[in-house]
């Protein structure tokens, strides 16, 4: 690690595997920093790290020592996406099997009890869907509330992944008629409006802040400049169409297989332990049964009119998350076939919302009615995608840990 110049993981070239469980990160002690000597401060602090941030000053308290601050920050931020995950599932209606499965995976796990900004995506994507799938069946008339409460969801997402947010767009698309009166529908546009003004505000806070800082004469935080950013590719990009096209496309076709990757190997950086091939298979169809299983269990369709408008906000945010990426010089170089830092993990929503397309067909391949058209069958179907995600999540956690000590 950089702070504590140990050597971590095989991905930095060291060849010891971890150093989370030697002597020597065990006896590091907290150290008290000079931000002053960090540089200037670029924007406004992303809310998004705050619970891991809490997590280590709660362990600076309460211990000298960094591996507690450390392990504390990685639990809180976890911590997060558990209770936005158990609020997601409790106040779902009919979608509450389908959120369990995503919550699961193991690689939602793995990514959300370390230091990022995918424990509050997964999270709210979750929320979203639970309170999306209650407008699907409400029966009482879509209340001013739920909207509200749908959008700013919706709009927490800007802090993690900002091209997300258009998922909040999606409500709006359901009939007239299913809201309590067209008074609270266009009262909704009006909160849609506001949100889409929040998201552009946040999205381009670096010129609102440098425009401010001209007009009242004072030094506001400094946003010129992005670590990492490829100056200059929009003008590439549109002065090469052709180029900007086949790029965006391959890496569109690559999205299959790298959500499929991610679902196989959720741990990266074990390939001595995956080199069988057996967990990775284990994970892909325990995955795909699970999938086929809830999407069986649900008891209510989407109109194809809802299902057309999910998939262009689909290809509205990979765009944007493409867009968003070839900006990162790390994993991206103009001139390259693929704009390869759009990783499997990304496209999380993807799954959560799969199961919601996947029920028609899975009906009508598996006939629903004589598969499960009995109660006792769905108790069984219920007990055992549980179960299963018991045994997925027990596997993959044994895994991780013996890969990394």
């Amino acid at each position: 690690m950089e702070i504590t110049q140990l050597p971590s993981k095989p991905e930095y070239g060291s060849k010891t595997n971890t150093n989370l469980y030697s002597r020597e990160f065990l006896s590091l002690k907290n150290q008290k920093n000079d931000y002053s000597q960090a540089g200037p401060i670029t924007g406004i602090a992303n809310p998004v790290y705050y619970p891991s941030a809490l997590g280590i000053a709660l362990g600076r308290f309460i211990s000298p020592y960094l591996f507690v601050s450390y392990y504390l920050g990685r639990i809180f931020n976890l911590l997060m996406y558990a209770l936005l995950a158990f609020f997601a599932v409790k106040k779902s209606k009919r979608y509450q099997l389908p959120l369990f499965v995503v919550a699961f995976l193991p690689y939602t796990l793995w990514i959300t009890a370390g230091y990022n900004y995918d424990a509050l995506y997964y999270g709210v994507i979750l929320l979203f869907l639970s309170q999306l799938t209650n407008l699907f069946t409400e029966e009482k008339g879509i209340s001013l509330k739920q909207m509200v409460r749908i959008s700013l969801t919706g709009l927490l997402l800007v802090f993690c992944k900002a091209p997300m947010a258009f998922l909040i767009i999606l409500p709006f698309f359901l009939p007239k008629k299913v809201f309590a009166s067209n008074k609270v529908r266009l009262q909704a546009l009006g909160m849609l409006a506001f949100s889409s003004v929040l998201i552009f505000a946040w999205v381009k806070q670096g010129m609102i802040l440098e425009k401010l800082r001209l007009i009242f004469g004072r030094t506001l935080p400094d946003t010129a400049g992005v670590a990492g950013e490829n100056v200059g590719r929009v003008d590439y990009f549109l002065a090469h169409p052709l180029y900007t096209l086949t790029t965006g496309l391959r890496t569109v076709f690559d999205i299959p297989s790298t959500i499929k990757d991610s679902i196989a190997s959720p741990q990266p950086f074990l390939n001595k332990i995956y080199s069988s091939g057996a967990v990775e298979l284990f994970n892909i169809l325990l995955v795909a049964l699970l999938f086929v299983l809830v999407s069986l269990q649900l008891d209510f369709q989407v109109s194809k009119r809802i299902k057309t408008v999910t998939v262009v906000l689909f290809g509205a945010i990979t765009a944007g998350v493409i867009y968003a990426i070839s900006g990162d010089s790390r994993v991206f170089h103009i001139g390259d076939l693929t704009v390869a830092g759009v990783q499997g993990r990304y496209h999380f929503y993807i799954l959560a919302f799969l199961p919601i397309f996947l029920e028609k067909p899975v009906k009508k391949i598996f006939d629903r009615k004589t598969v499960v058209s009995e109660r006792t069958n769905d108790f069984n179907i219920q007990k055992f995608v549980v179960s299963a995600v018991l045994v997925m999540t027990f596997v993959n956690t044994c895994i991780g840990l013996f890969g990394y000590l």
